[in-house]
């Protein structure tokens, strides 16, 4: 599987490239919580790594950075200023700050839109990752930056852990269902 992701990984830092966004990998440093970023400017992207990182998840990290580049390169490449002034402040701010709801509103609207390039992102470079896998991803990113929208802080591991539980019951409910009305669409048809 590592194979099959180190490709991944390879098509979807030639797609970067192609829109004029570098990708560059660190280690993760303890003091930094940050696990990727795409500069502003449509400079690059770093994805932070760290032991036990799965490549998948590696992967994960990287589209939902270039998510941002494609929104950028839709933006006609510009940042808007006060995207730029809530981030700026974002980064800045220390523990037990929060900044402005209106602020905190922009980032959250940034990231769900964001969101929106996942699919074509992944259906242009090929990634072979369960869709059931890309969508919790997603669900659990416009989640966290939701509950940053609203609270001004990122949901705890605790809360985030909970979350994740609860989108992952739907995902295996939503499966299951599926599954039930294909088995008795084919039961109908047999009985005709």
């Amino acid at each position: 599987m590592s194979n099959i992701r180190d490709q991944e990984l390879k098509r979807l830092e030639a797609y970067a490239n192609s829109l004029g966004v570098k990708v560059v990998y660190r280690k993760k440093d303890k003091v930094n919580p940050t696990i990727a970023e795409f500069y502003t400017d449509g400079s690059g992207i770093t994805v932070y790594t760290r032991p036990g990182l799965s490549k998948t998840q590696l992967l994960l990290n990287l589209l939902h950075e270039l998510g941002h580049a494609v929104h950028w390169v839709h933006r006609g490449k510009t940042t808007n200023t006060d995207l730029f002034t809530a981030l700026h402040m974002e980064e800045k701010r220390k523990k037990g700050e929060v900044i402005d709801v209106k602020y905190r509103k922009l980032i959250y609207e940034d990231e769900h839109h964001a969101t929106h390039f996942w699919d074509q992102i992944v259906k242009l470079v090929d990634i072979k990752i369960n869709p059931d896998v890309i969508l919790l991803s997603k669900k659990l990113d416009i989640f966290a930056y939701r509950y940053y929208f609203e609270t001004g802080e990122f949901p705890s591991v605790k809360i985030y852990n909970e979350k994740k539980k609860e989108f992952k019951n739907e995902q295996t409910k939503k499966r299951f269902q599926r599954k039930s009305n294909s088995s008795n669409k084919k039961s109908s048809k047999r009985a005709r």
